[in-house]
């Protein structure tokens, strides 16, 4: 028998150490934690764990103020618009927790407290409830703008009782005192219709949009840009696509607003400048234009007998790119093909003089910077390497130099590996080093 009585007070032990798990009390137990409520948003909370912290003048010392005493206090607050007016604070949903020799009743009361929290301070505003068993309303007129107004809730504990009432409830703030002016924001497109690639100017305007934030701007969904001013210019619109802006308004209980375009029309045909190339120097070839243009050109147009037509045979004597203009309708595209250009007479320098009087101080090789995977690589007449380097130009040019040492006067030998595919086999000589 003692057995059983032990097992059935460690149940209860259990289920009150649960109990005590799953109704942590809630911030809003403490006034300096009140929640926000939003103009005509119902929200959900409860009084349940909750607790009262009573001495002279701390937040729930009301009761000479109001028509009830703090038993387990919860804390709301709201704040008025700019012209002020009524509320009307409704409590729906209430379910309470039962619980043997537990009241089943709510108190409940709007307060104007002039030092946040200070009991001291505290005014009561509208009606007060006292003991409501169902839903009820809390009522406050002549409100003043742009102020903030606390909502204390207490459980009752009713005659016969020895547990405060404890449930969850929903509450509701509504009135002239917080109605807000719904704020909106509109997008336009300087064009519907425009060519690929061309940039677009994008507007936007905020109508009744108090403390607005940044402008989040939105292709299909997908975020692209964030800007402060209300336009943004891109060119990376495709066909279809839609741009959306948003932003939020009011600073306390946010307004998101949003506004998309419909699909922007993107003109688009083929217009290509053929394949990147490379040529030895002055050798002809032909570009491969191809377009569904109307009419067409090249830049630039020096390097053209005629640079309206479409395939053209070029001798460039250097790397250049060539650009392929065509246009249909109001649309003028454009691409780009490079011909990179390599030398046939590639003839390094046999001498240079490095004495310090700027003049051929380096051993520079012409042309050899077309060839940037290059290998050059330096000896002795005795086959001892004195300078090794992949890719050359003017400042990577030898200054007869070895670990920082200047080298003798004399013959030395050089191998330049151009690694390049048109020109396979290795440049060889001798260069001599002159004082």
């Amino acid at each position: 028998m003692k057995k059983s009585r032990y097992i059935y007070i460690i149940i209860l032990f259990i289920f009150s150490i649960l109990d005590s798990h799953l109704w942590a009390q809630e911030k809003y137990n403490n006034c300096n934690q009140a929640l926000q409520l939003c103009p005509y948003t119902s929200v959900s909370v409860n009084n349940i764990a909750a607790n009262k912290t009573l001495c002279t003048d701390c937040e729930d010392d009301f009761s000479a103020k109001l028509c009830f005493s703090s038993n387990n206090s919860i804390w709301l607050k709201f704040i008025t618009n700019e012209i002020g007016g009524d509320v009307q604070i409704s409590l729906n949903n209430i379910v309470y927790k039962l619980k043997t020799n537990q009241s089943t009743n709510l108190q409940a009361s709007i307060l104007q407290s002039q030092v946040p929290c200070d009991a001291s301070t505290y005014k009561a505003i509208g009606n007060c409830e006292l003991n409501g068993a169902t839903n009820f309303v809390l009522n406050a007129s002549g409100l003043t703008a742009q102020t903030t107004y606390y909502i204390v809730i207490s459980g009752a504990l009713t005659a016969g009782n020895t547990l405060s009432a404890e449930a969850t409830f929903d509450v509701l703030v509504e009135g002239t005192a917080i109605d807000r002016k719904t704020p909106s924001i509109a997008i336009a497109a300087t064009k519907t219709t425009i060519c690929s690639g061309e940039v677009l100017k994008l507007e936007s305007t905020l109508t009744n949009c108090k403390d607005s934030s940044t402008y989040r701007w939105y292709r299909n969904d997908t975020l692209f840009a964030v800007s402060d001013t209300s336009s943004i210019e891109t060119a990376s619109i495709k066909n279809n696509d839609i741009i959306k802006v948003e932003n939020d308004c009011y600073s306390t209980c946010s307004i998101k607003v949003s506004q998309e375009t419909d699909p922007i029309s993107v003109s688009s045909f083929i217009v290509d400048a053929g394949k990147d190339t490379t040529i030895f120097e002055n050798s002809p070839i032909q570009l491969k234009g191809n377009t569904e243009g109307d009419t067409y050109y090249w830049i630039p147009t020096n390097h053209f007998k005629d640079n309206t037509i479409l395939q053209p045979t070029v001798a460039p004597n250097k790397t250049i790119t060539y650009t392929f203009f065509s246009k249909k309708g109001e649309c003028t595209l454009s691409d780009d093909v490079t011909i990179t250009v390599r030398t046939k007479n590639l003839i390094p320098p046999n001498t240079f003089s490095p004495n310090g009087d700027n003049i051929n101080d380096t051993w520079e090789i012409p042309f050899l910077e077309n060839f940037p995977d290059c290998e050059v690589k330096i000896y002795t007449r005795w086959g001892q390497p004195v300078f090794e380097t992949i890719g050359y130009s003017y400042k990577k040019a030898w200054d007869g130099k070895y670990n920082g040492t200047m080298l003798d006067e004399g013959v030395y030998f050089f191998v330049i590996n151009l690694r390049d595919d048109y020109v396979t086999e290795p440049i060889k000589g001798s260069l001599t080093l002159i004082r």
